[in-house]
């Protein structure tokens, strides 16, 4: 009855008389969307080693070439991999990349438009036993460099109008041995266009879960806010790189709802329509602005006092 008596006097000690509306300060972020034609994934990685190989998929959508290079020195080959896209072209085609700064390379393999293949690159044991006596902390060394170049028949003045296409993909591999026992695994990707431009590429964490009001926007991504849990995502936050809210709900964060780090900046997935936002506040709306707990305890307070006639 203490309630009671104290809302009779006059005294909500109980009320936020001040509510704090949560609303991101974070800054957007410019993206513009390429199109990567090409997809590497690391097959078996549990039983990859240097006398195993390394079995890789690759996909593609345009005409490439794909070459392995083992044990490639860390300087040399962010200083080539930044260099100018005819320059870095000019050493693929004359087989000088990587020349001076790698223990060996593969053979060429071409692949056409459309096509999957499954590939292994094992290096020559002379290569795999010097790697062993390769022991320092940090190496100075990359295990293995993949280098998937376009085959593309577009002359040079026709790229200038072309600058974000994507020309490279390089894909360093970590290849387990004795001294770094972890899992092999892909670390880094990169994509070089043909302005010289290098773009790292980094995974985007989205919700597994389709959208049960996702229906024209499926190939944008399907996943679900995990706030209202009804809408389709919209926004990726960063720098955790979560995609998980929906237009509306975002509007409410001050930290990511997965990992509550803070948001600084971020995204709205390209794809996502005016009529997409207009329907995800729709549909999230209801859920965003339901009566708060202390709002329905007021409600309940108030039909207990009447009954009892305090009022």
């Amino acid at each position: 009855m203490a309630i009671f008596i104290i809302r009779m006097n006059g005294f909500d000690r109980f009320h936020n008389t001040s509510p704090i509306h949560h609303m991101t300060e974070a800054q957007p972020i410019q993206v513009m969307g390429i199109h990567n034609p090409f997809v590497l994934s690391l097959q078996d990685p549990e039983n990859t080693t240097w006398t195993s190989g390394v079995k890789l998929k690759l996909s593609c959508m345009e005409k490439c070439h794909i070459q392995a290079y083992w044990g490639v020195l860390v300087h040399p080959f962010y200083h080539q991999l930044y260099s100018q896209w005819q320059t870095f072209e000019a050493r693929v085609e004359s087989h000088e990349l990587f020349a001076n700064s790698s223990k060996c390379s593969s053979e060429r393999v071409w692949l056409d438009e459309g096509q999957e293949q499954c590939l292994t690159f094992k290096p020559p044991s002379h290569a795999t036993a010097e790697w062993e006596t390769e022991t320092s902390r940090p190496r100075s060394r990359y295990p293995l460099v993949v280098v998937v170049v376009t085959v593309s028949e577009t002359a040079a003045e026709e790229l200038q109008h072309q600058p974000h296409k994507i020309m490279a993909y390089v894909a360093v591999i970590h290849v387990k041995d004795s001294t770094y026992p972890e899992q092999s695994c892909v670390f880094s990707q990169f994509v070089k266009t043909a302005s010289g431009q290098v773009c790292t590429l980094q995974q985007m964490y989205m919700s597994n879960e389709p959208s049960s009001t996702a229906t024209d926007y499926d190939d944008v991504g399907g996943g679900t806010c995990v706030v209202c849990q009804q809408a389709a995502v919209t926004h990726t936050l960063l720098p955790c790189r979560h995609a998980c809210a929906c237009h509306s709900c975002f509007r409410h964060l001050d930290k990511c709802p997965m990992c509550r780090g803070n948001i600084e900046s971020y995204f709205v997935i390209e794809g996502v329509s005016e009529a997409r936002e207009t329907e995800d506040e729709e549909t999230s709306s209801t859920l965003i602005h339901r009566p708060s707990l202390m709002t329905r305890f007021h409600q309940l307070n108030d039909r207990l006092t009447e009954r009892l006639g305090f009022t």
